[in-house]
C-alpha cells in the first residue's frame, strides 16, 4: 500500500509528462484498432465476395471471337472453365444532366445453370422482358432511379430504352472506374448494368460473337502457365488485353488499400509506442535520481530489488494501460466512420463495421510492453544501488571527450552560457541524441506531408494543363484517315483547334522482362499534347526516330536512354526493335511516345488515327452533337475529369491533415517532455546560478541555447530524412497503384513549413522552461537532503 501511494504521488507530481505518454500510447492503439479493423473488414468481405461470386482468374479482351472457338479454349491445359460475353459502353441520355455519362452493359447468360464467373449479386426480378437490365446500385442511387423505371441509352447511333428490373453489383467492379486512367470512381459519370446476352447481341448486331472472356484456372495452375497458349489462341481474333486477376484494376486497387492500411496500422503504432517508451525511460531515470534517498530507505527497511522494480514498473504500466484503454475506446468509435469512408469507393456486401477484438488485445499488449520496457530500463539503475550509496547524492557524471578541449576555438565563439549548454549536452548524451532524433523524425514527417496537401492539385495541373492542354478528346471505335478526322472535327460546335493522335496497347520487352503500356503516336506539330516531364518541369523535345518511354515502363524493363526494346501490338506478329531516345517521368500518365508516321511505317498501317483532340468554346454543344455518332467510343471532358479528381481527393485530405497534426504533436511531445525532464534535473544548478547573481534571462539562455543547438542538428538531419520518407512513400504507392507516383522532390516551401513547425515546439518549450525558472524557490531547492 505504501508503494502504491508513493507511485500515485510521483505520477501526479509529473502529470504533464505522464499525460503525454498516455496520449502517445492512445494514438498508437487507436490507429492499430481503427485502421487495422477497417482493413480486416475489407479483406474479409472481399475474400468471401470473390469466392462466393467466383471472380475469374484470367481476363481477356478481343475484337471479335466466334462462339465456336470457346470449346477449344476449354481444352487448354490449366483452364478449368472459359466463359465469353459481350461488353459495351453506352452513352446515357439523362434529362437535365449535361455530363457525359456512360453505362457499361455486360451480357448475362440467363440460361446458365449454376454460378457463372463474376456472378453479380442481384436484387429484383429475372431478365425476362426485352431490354431488361440489372443496374449497379451506386449509379442507381446517384441518379435517383428506381426498380421498375427506365433509362435511355445511345447504342450504335440509336436511342434505346432499357427497363430496370433490379439491382446488381459485381465482384469485378468493387472499385468501379471506366478505365484505369480515371483512378477514382465517379458514380455519376459511370456505372455498370447487366443485360441478357440475346438482347445485347441484337442491340449491337453481333449475334454469335463475343469481345470479352473470363477464365477459371485448375487448382495448382497460375496465369504464367496458360499465358502463352492463350495469347497464341486469341491473337487471330484481335487480342487487345490479357491479364491475371492480380492485374485487374478493381482487384488491384482494393488489394492495395488493404495492404497499405495494414502496414500503417502496425508500423505507425509501433513508432508512437517506442517514443512513449523512451519518454518513460527518461522520466523514470530522473525520478529515480531524485528518489535515491527514498530507495535507500526502502532497502534499509528490507524491501527487495524485485519489489522496488515492480513498484517502478507500475508507473509505466499504469500509464500505458490507461492510454491503451483510451485508444481502444476511440478505435471502436471510429471504425464505422473509416469503413463508411471506404464504401464511398468500394462496393462490398457484408462488410463489418465493428472493431476487431484481436486487434484490441494486440493493441493493449503493445501498450503494456512499451510501458514495461520504458519503465524497466529507466528503473534498472535503482537495483544497483546499495542502501549506503543511495543515501548519498549522486556524483556528477564525468565528461569524456570534452569537445571544448577537442575544438579549442569553440570557447572563443561562445559565451560562458553557451559553453555551459555544450557541457549539458555532453553530460546527457542519450537524452540529447533522443531529442535530436525526435526533431529529425518530426521535421521529416512534416516536410513529407506538407507537399502532399497540394500533391493532387499539382498532379491534376500537370496532367490537364502541362500534358493534355485540350478541352476534350474523342476516342474512335474504328481508325479513320488523319486528314478526314481533323477536318470533320473542325465542323463540330465551338471547335477552334483539332489535332489527331493514334493510341494503341502495346507490349514492350527487353530480355526476359516485359510489360504493357499505351503507345501514343503524335505529330511534331501538335500543340494540344505535350511530352512534359513532371520531375524536371520541362517539355521534352520530340525525337526524329525511336521512342520516348515513360518511367514506369522503363523501370519494369530495366532500360535507359539508348537501350533497344522490342514492341508487339495487335498489328504485328513479330516483335519490332526500337531505340529508347528518352525517358519521361509523368505522375499519372502511362503513355510512351513515338511519331505517328513512324508507327504507321513500322506497323504497315495507313495514315489513320483513333483519337481526336479538340479545343472548343461550346463544350455542351459539342457533347450534344456527338450523341448519335456511331464511331465515338468515348468523350473525355478534361474539365469534368479534373473536377471529379479534386472532389474525390477531399476525402483523403482529412487523413493527410491528421498525419500532419500527429507529426506536429510528436515534435512538441518529444521536445516539451525532454525539456521538462532536463529542467527538473538541473533545478539545483539553475537555482545556484540565480543565487550567484544571474538574471532569469541569462539562466534561460543556457537552456534555450542547448535546445536551439539540438534543433539545428535535428533539422539538418531532417532534410535528407524527409526525402527518404518521400521516396519510400513513392515506392509504396507505385507498388500498390500501377502507373501512379507522387512528386519526387520536396519543395523548399515544405522544408520551410517543417522548420516553422518544429521551431514552434521549441519556442513553446522554452517559454514553459522560463516560467519554471521564474518560479524556482532558491532556498528550498538548495536545501541539503536529510
Amino acid at each position: 500500500m505504501i508503494l502504491f501511494l508513493k507511485a500515485a504521488r510521483a505520477i501526479w507530481n509529473n502529470k504533464k509528462a505522464y499525460l503525454s505518454c498516455v496520449a502517445l500510447v492512445a494514438v498508437a492503439v487507436f490507429m492499430m484498432v481503427a485502421m487495422g479493423s477497417a482493413s480486416d473488414a475489407l479483406a474479409d468481405a472481399s475474400e468471401h465476395y470473390y469466392k462466393d461470386n467466383r471472380l475469374a482468374d484470367v481476363f481477356a479482351s478481343v475484337n471479335n471471337l466466334p462462339a465456336g472457338v470457346i470449346s477449344g479454349l476449354n481444352q487448354i491445359n490449366g483452364i478449368d472453365e472459359a466463359q465469353a460475353r459481350l461488353v459495351y459502353d453506352a452513352r446515357v441520355r439523362m434529362p437535365g444532366n449535361s455530363k457525359i455519362i456512360w453505362l457499361r452493359l455486360i451480357s448475362y447468360d440467363t440460361s446458365y445453370e449454376g454460378t457463372p464467373l463474376n456472378c453479380p449479386n442481384v436484387t429484383g426480378r429475372r431478365l425476362t422482358e426485352p431490354n431488361d437490365i440489372w443496374i449497379g446500385h451506386s449509379f442507381m442511387n446517384n441518379h435517383n432511379l428506381e426498380i421498375g423505371g427506365s433509362l435511355n441509352i445511345i447504342a450504335e447511333g440509336r436511342e434505346v430504352t432499357l427497363n430496370i428490373a433490379g439491382l446488381a453489383d459485381s465482384p469485378e467492379y468493387v472499385y468501379a472506374v471506366r478505365n484505369p486512367g480515371d483512378l477514382f470512381p465517379d458514380n455519376e459519370a459511370f456505372g455498370i448494368a447487366y443485360i441478357s446476352i440475346t438482347d445485347l447481341s441484337i442491340l449491337l448486331n453481333r449475334i454469335g460473337s463475343y469481345n470479352d472472356l473470363t477464365f477459371k484456372l485448375d487448382n495448382g495452375y497460375a496465369f504464367d502457365d496458360v499465358n502463352k497458349e492463350l495469347d497464341t489462341s486469341l491473337a487471330p481474333y484481335g487480342l487487345t488485353a490479357l491479364y491475371a486477376r492480380k492485374d485487374q484494376f478493381s482487384y488491384t486497387m482494393l488489394d492495395a488499400e488493404i495492404t497499405q492500411d495494414r502496414a500503417m496500422s502496425y508500423t505507425m503504432p509501433l513508432i508512437f509506442a517506442a517514443i512513449s517508451a523512451v519518454v518513460l525511460f527518461l522520466m523514470l531515470k530522473r525520478v529515480i535520481e531524485q528518489e535515491r534517498t527514498q530507495i535507500g530507505t526502502l532497502k534499509t527497511f528490507g524491501y527487495k530489488n524485485r519489489e522496488i522494480m515492480t513498484h517502478y514498473i507500475t508507473y509505466g504500466l499504469a500509464t500505458s494501460l490507461l492510454g491503451g484503454s483510451i485508444g481502444v475506446f476511440l478505435g471502436n468509435l471510429c471504425v464505422k466512420y473509416l469503413v463508411d469512408m471506404y464504401t464511398i469507393y468500394f462496393v462490398l456486401p457484408g462488410i463489418k463495421t465493428s472493431a476487431s477484438p484481436r486487434l484490441a488485445v494486440i493493441g493493449m499488449a503493445v501498450a503494456a510492453l512499451s510501458g514495461i520496457a520504458g519503465s524497466y530500463l529507466g528503473a534498472k539503475p535503482a537495483l544497483k544501488l546499495s542502501p549506503a550509496d543511495a543515501m548519498r547524492p549522486q556524483s556528477p557524471p564525468p565528461v569524456k571527450g570534452d569537445i571544448m578541449k577537442t575544438l579549442p576555438f569553440l570557447p572563443l565563439l561562445l559565451t560562458s552560457r553557451g559553453s555551459m549548454s555544450i557541457r549539458n549536452i555532453q553530460r546527457s548524451k542519450a537524452r540529447s541524441v533522443f531529442i535530436a532524433l525526435g526533431i529529425t523524425f518530426s521535421f521529416g514527417i512534416l516536410a513529407m506531408m506538407c507537399p502532399m496537401m497540394n500533391m493532387m492539385s499539382d498532379i491534376i495541373l500537370s496532367k490537364y494543363t502541362n500534358i493534355e492542354s485540350y478541352d476534350a478528346k474523342l476516342s474512335l471505335i474504328k481508325p479513320v484517315p488523319a486528314e478526314d478526322a481533323a477536318r470533320q472535327a473542325m465542323k463540330l460546335p465551338g471547335v477552334t483547334i483539332a489535332e489527331t493522335l493514334r493510341e494503341m496497347p502495346a507490349e514492350f520487352r527487353r530480355g526476359n522482362r516485359k510489360t504493357g503500356s499505351v503507345l501514343t503516336g503524335l505529330t511534331h506539330e501538335t500543340t494540344l499534347y505535350h511530352i512534359y516531364d513532371d520531375q524536371d518541369k520541362r517539355i521534352l523535345p520530340f525525337p526524329d526516330a525511336g521512342i520516348i518511354l515513360n518511367a514506369f515502363t522503363a523501370d519494369e524493363l530495366g532500360v535507359k536512354r539508348g537501350s533497344e526494346i522490342l514492341i508487339k501490338t495487335a498489328y504485328n506478329e513479330d516483335e519490332i526493335p526500337v531505340i529508347v531516345r528518352n525517358i519521361v517521368h509523368q505522375n499519372m500518365t502511362v503513355a510512351s511516345y513515338m511519331d505517328s508516321a513512324e508507327i504507321n511505317q513500322m506497323l504497315n498501317l495507313p495514315d489513320s488515327v483513333n483519337s481526336i483532340m479538340v479545343r472548343t468554346t461550346d463544350m455542351e454543344g459539342l457533347k450534344s452533337s456527338l450523341d448519335d455518332t456511331k464511331n465515338i467510343s468515348a468523350i473525355e471532358d478534361t474539365y469534368s475529369a479534373a473536377a471529379n479528381f479534386s472532389q474525390m481527393m477531399n476525402t483523403y485530405s482529412s487523413i493527410l491533415w491528421l498525419i500532419l497534426i500527429l507529426g506536429t504533436a510528436i515534435a512538441f511531445a518529444i521536445i516539451y517532455n525532454s525539456a521538462t525532464i532536463s529542467l527538473s534535473e538541473k533545478e539545483r544548478e539553475y537555482a545556484t546560478l540565480r543565487v550567484l547573481g544571474m538574471e532569469i534571462k541569462e539562466v534561460c539562455e543556457i537552456s534555450n541555447f542547448e535546445y536551439w543547438l539540438l534543433f539545428t542538428i535535428g533539422c539538418a538531419l531532417g532534410v535528407p530524412f524527409g526525402q527518404i520518407l518521400l521516396n519510400a512513400m513513392n515506392s509504396m504507392m507505385s507498388g500498390y497503384i500501377e502507373n501512379f507516383s507522387m512528386p519526387a522532390k520536396i519543395p523548399l516551401w515544405a522544408y520551410g513549413l517543417a522548420f516553422l513547425g518544429c521551431m514552434t515546439a521549441v519556442i513553446l518549450s522554452n517559454m514553459s522552461a522560463k516560467r519554471t525558472i521564474k518560479s524556482l524557490d532558491m532556498v528550498e531547492v538548495l536545501k541539503e537532503r536529510e
